[in-house]
C-alpha cells in the first residue's frame, strides 16, 4: 500500500508539472505581445522554437501524459510490473532523443523541470521494482 501511496503522489506531482510546462511553451502572438505591453512585471519567457522543435517538445509532453494514464491504470489493476514499464517509458533514457540544438533553445528552468520529470519517472519505476 506504501508503494501505491507513493506511486499516486508521484502520478500527480508530474501531472502538475506537465501543466506547467505547457503553459511555459504557449507561444501565441497576441499573448507574448500583451505581456510586452503590460507593465506588470511576467516571470515567463517565450519559448521560440520552430515547428519541428515545438512538436518535438509537445511530443515529450505527451509521452509523459500517456505513461501517466498508463501507471495510473496500472495502479487501479495492482499491475506493479506494468507501472515499472511505463514510467521507464518516461525515464531519463527517453531525453536522449530530443536533438542538443533543440534542447539548447530551452530556457534553464524549462530543462531543469524536465529533467526533474524525467529522473521522478525513474524513481517511480525503481520503487515500483
Amino acid at each position: 500500500m506504501n508503494r501505491v501511496f507513493l506511486a499516486i503522489i508521484i502520478v500527480i506531482s508530474l501531472t502538475v508539472g506537465i501543466g506547467i510546462s505547457k503553459y511555459l511553451l504557449q507561444t501565441d502572438s497576441s499573448i507574448h505581445s500583451k505581456q510586452q505591453n503590460s507593465s506588470n512585471t511576467d516571470p515567463r519567457k517565450a519559448i521560440k522554437l520552430n515547428n519541428i522543435e515545438q512538436n518535438m517538445v509537445l511530443e515529450e509532453m505527451r509521452g509523459f501524459l500517456n505513461s501517466t494514464q498508463k501507471i495510473v491504470a496500472a495502479l487501479a489493476a495492482d499491475d506493479m510490473a506494468a507501472v515499472v514499464a511505463a514510467a521507464k517509458q518516461s525515464g531519463r533514457a527517453s531525453q536522449e532523443q530530443m536533438p542538443a540544438e533543440t534542447r539548447d533553445k530551452l530556457p534553464k528552468g524549462f530543462k531543469k523541470l524536465g529533467f526533474d520529470t524525467h529522473t521522478k519517472f525513474d524513481q517511480l519505476a525503481m520503487d515500483a521494482d
